[in-house]
């Protein structure tokens, strides 16, 4: 393992079975996704979230 490395169930549809390392999905990898998450967790926690 490194780090940035993803791990997830091994198993049919990555819902079941040992960890392993896997590609990271699409929608994890989204700039303007990762942006509206940032945006939404300061709205729903009151604290703005400071990324390094």
């Amino acid at each position: 393992m490194t780090g940035g490395d993803y791990v997830a169930p091994g198993g049919p549809g990555g819902l079941r079975g040992r960890p392993r390392p896997v590609p990271w999905p699409r929608r994890a990898l989204d700039p303007a996704l990762g942006a509206a998450l940032w945006e939404l967790t300061a709205e729903l926690t009151g604290i703005t979230p400071d990324p390094v």
